[in-house]
């Protein structure tokens, strides 16, 4: 079943809230949180662990952190797409962030639905 125009336009705001919600989360250095963002089949797999994701995102944030400014420019869902590897809904995002000297950086994201109704990211790290 393929989702009307205005869920999917619903959907994409709710996982633009959830990205912009996530870099709240980094920029406030509230690694717990972010981690909890994490698809939890990565994390329940133990691909990712708290510690080096810790340390990953605090790296990233030490090099340019806060950002001063966070947009998701593009943001693409795919709904009950055919893939060989995993069936829940998926979408890919671009998000353009300002670090604190003003430099551009663009971070390409991958986040997946999962069963609670709830976006989560696959990015592992930050660095």
């Amino acid at each position: 079943m393929t989702p009307s125009t205005t869920e999917a336009t619903v959907e994409q705001q709710n996982l633009a809230t959830r990205i912009e919600g996530f870099y709240h989360f980094l920029n406030a250095k509230q690694w717990q949180k972010c981690f909890d963002l994490v698809d939890p089949k990565l994390r329940d797999a133990g691909e990712v662990e708290i510690a080096a994701y810790t340390n990953s995102l605090s790296s990233f944030f030490a090099k340019h952190g806060p950002m001063v400014s966070q947009t998701v420019e593009r943001l693409r869902l795919y709904v009950n797409a055919p893939n060989k590897h995993d069936d829940r809904d998926f979408a890919y995002g671009l998000v353009a962030l300002e670090d604190r000297e003003h430099h551009s950086l663009k971070i390409r994201e991958r986040w997946v639905k999962a069963s609670d109704g709830r976006w989560y990211t696959r990015t592992a790290g930050m660095v």
